[in-house]
């Protein structure tokens, strides 16, 4: 019923769109169900208001829906009725599902959207709300942009679609390890944080695609892991992107800077006693 096209069920899909944006997270979370169970509904038996467009404006929800408070310093310095486990939560069991079931049916437009809201974000935690939404469908992204079936590698549409998420990522993460020191990506250590973890989850796609820099990856990595807080998602990325680009690392001349950088990172020496 929920994937039917009358006048009741597109009035039910509206009233679930509107409780996803409830301030109660229990209410926004609850509303996901239905989006999920909609989704096992084949696309063919859907109303067309039931199709891309409805996980366009699903996506746009969540990249507002799971950014953290204006007001976040940290979880343990914030009053108010969240608190971080149930935040946590939301994000990564509950949202997590509803973007990459956005992007089944978006795909490159999904990427492009999320891209969209990084390059317009006006705050760290709204960046911060992109990435993640980045972050939450790479499974997803590289088993299709990485596929060696047979059958996407001689779809025309699929090639398309893989170039144009390709050039989306490529972006982003020139953004990322481009940006300076005022850059929104290290204006605060969860922002920080996202982008390490995107860098660290995305390792097999830049290895096999070549695409950016992987000294700024990795010089970028090296930098979280001075930022309290950052150094246990950063050190994870830097072994990633190290393992899955290692054949960039080869040449000496790349690779003594980041010798030096990573010493540099490391705590002193005990005093001898």
């Amino acid at each position: 019923a929920a994937g039917g096209g009358g006048g009741d069920a597109l009035a039910l899909t509206d009233l679930m769109l509107e409780c996803a944006t409830h301030p109660e997270r229990l209410v926004s979370e609850t509303s996901m169900d239905y989006f999920l169970h909609l989704n096992t509904v084949p696309l063919v038996q859907r109303h067309p208001n039931h199709q891309a467009s409805l996980y366009a404006r699903l996506e746009e929800v969540l990249l507002v829906r799971t950014a953290y408070p204006a007001d976040f310093t940290t979880w343990d310095v914030r009053g108010g009725d969240e608190d971080g486990d149930s935040f946590r939560r939301f994000r990564e069991q509950v949202a997590l599902d509803v973007l990459d079931t956005c992007y089944t049916q978006l795909r490159a437009a999904y990427m492009a959207r999320a891209a969209q809201a990084l390059e317009v974000a006006q705050t760290w935690q709204a960046a911060e709300a992109a990435l993640f939404a980045l972050r939450a469908v790479h499974l997803s992204y590289k088993a299709r942009a990485l596929s060696r079936r047979a059958s996407d590698l001689s779809d025309p549409s699929v090639a398309a679609d893989v170039a144009e998420g390709d050039r989306v990522l490529e972006h982003v993460v020139r953004r990322i390890t481009e940006g300076g020191e005022g850059s929104v990506f290290r204006a605060h250590p969860v922002v920080m944080e996202a982008a390490a973890q995107l860098l660290g989850v995305y390792a097999q796609w830049l290895g096999a695609r070549r695409v950016a820099n992987v000294n700024l990856v990795l010089s970028f990595l090296l930098h979280g892991l001075q930022a309290p807080g950052v150094w246990s998602h950063a050190s994870a990325a830097f072994r990633n992107v190290c393992a899955r680009c290692s054949d960039q690392l080869q040449d000496p001349s790349t690779l003594a800077p980041l010798i030096d950088a990573a010493e540099r990172c490391l705590p002193p020496l005990p005093s001898p006693s």
